[in-house]
């Protein structure tokens, strides 16, 4: 698996809406596992500066969003 519970993460590529920022946050489980080498595996990540802006704690994430810190 390309990341486990509690691997911190950076967040980036989350399209206009958001430019080039990037967030930092912890991987806390998966939500859909298309495979290690799937960008489009599903990850649930806690971010509190992304998830404040949308009204949660957590977030899900694709892998292509997301690299190891």
């Amino acid at each position: 698996m390309k990341f486990k519970q509690n691997d911190a993460v950076e967040i980036h590529s989350l399209g206009p809406s958001y430019g080039d920022q990037t967030f930092t946050g912890k991987v806390v489980g998966i939500a859909v596992d298309w495979g290690e080498e799937s960008g489009a595996t599903i990850w649930i990540v806690e971010c509190p500066a992304l998830a404040e802006q949308i009204g949660f704690t957590h977030v899900t994430m694709p892998q292509g969003c997301l690299r190891a810190v």
